[in-house]
């Protein structure tokens, strides 16, 4: 065999304080999803999943979004397993919310 081996190497951020990996495989777990599903539904590269469940900082902005947006979580929680006080959460779809509601109306609004 002859030619070049072109090999390609990435930096890739890991650490101690990073919690990804943890939060990705409980939420994986939780969801019944496999590295498979994640990567289809969310357009990632199942390498790039498995990286991060290894506890390695995704360098896409757009992938650290696409999956908060998935499992409905901050950034904050998703590497770091920290969830920022007050932090206002969108229900799912079925999902009953209980509690006290203030409804409000901005002046010039016609109602719906």
């Amino acid at each position: 065999m002859t030619g070049k081996i072109k090999r390609k190497y990435h930096n890739v951020m890991c650490g101690d304080d990073l919690k990804i990996g943890i939060v990705l495989q409980r939420l994986m777990k939780a969801h019944q999803l496999t590295y498979g599903d994640i990567a289809r539904e969310l357009g990632i590269p199942k390498t790039t999943i498995f990286n991060y469940v290894q506890g390695c900082l995704p360098r896409s902005g757009a992938h650290l979004r696409r999956i908060c947006q998935r499992f409905n979580i901050s950034a904050d929680e998703l590497l770091f397993d920290e969830q920022p006080a007050n932090t206002p959460r969108c229900p799912k779809k079925g999902q009953v919310i209980r509690g006290t509601f203030m409804i409000m109306e901005v002046e010039g609004d016609e109602p719906a």
